[in-house]
């Protein structure tokens, strides 16, 4: 009877908690999350050499080509997914916008902020400067 409470016990706790495989891929998308923010990040003080934001702050430079002009002005560090090395992804959409994205494992909901709510697989989190925002 003991040991079949143990094994409902653990069985359970793998239920409710998940493997510690689906914890591992749980951790790596909130690194993800991280790293986008920060890449983000790194874009708007690019743009805005770190200066505070309000409406009447004009861009101080346009956006950053590439990646590594991110990481050249702003000194971002962590551009890569910390599984596959694989390089995240950076797009310049327009004058003002752009957008970061990553593969992730797990779908994946922000409590602290749904705007990087994501499903598993690729997901973009666009971004316009100009209006200081997020885009949905």
């Amino acid at each position: 009877v003991s040991l079949a409470t143990i094994l409902l016990a653990l069985v359970c706790g793998g239920w409710f908690v998940g493997s510690p495989g689906q914890e591992r891929l749980r951790k790596l998308d909130e690194q993800r999350v991280s790293d986008l923010q920060a890449l983000a990040n790194g874009v708007y003080d690019v743009v805005y050499k770190g200066l505070p934001y309000d409406s009447s702050t004009p861009l101080s430079e346009s956006l950053p080509a590439t990646v590594k002009e991110v990481i050249a002005k702003s000194g971002v560090t962590r551009v890569n997914d910390p599984q596959t090395g694989e390089p995240y992804i950076y797009r310049v959409i327009s004058s003002s916008r752009f957008e970061v994205c990553a593969v992730f494992a797990l779908p994946g909901v922000h409590s602290y902020d749904s705007f990087w709510d994501h499903s598993a697989g690729e997901q973009c989190f666009s971004f316009d400067v100009k209006n200081r925002q997020h885009v949905y």
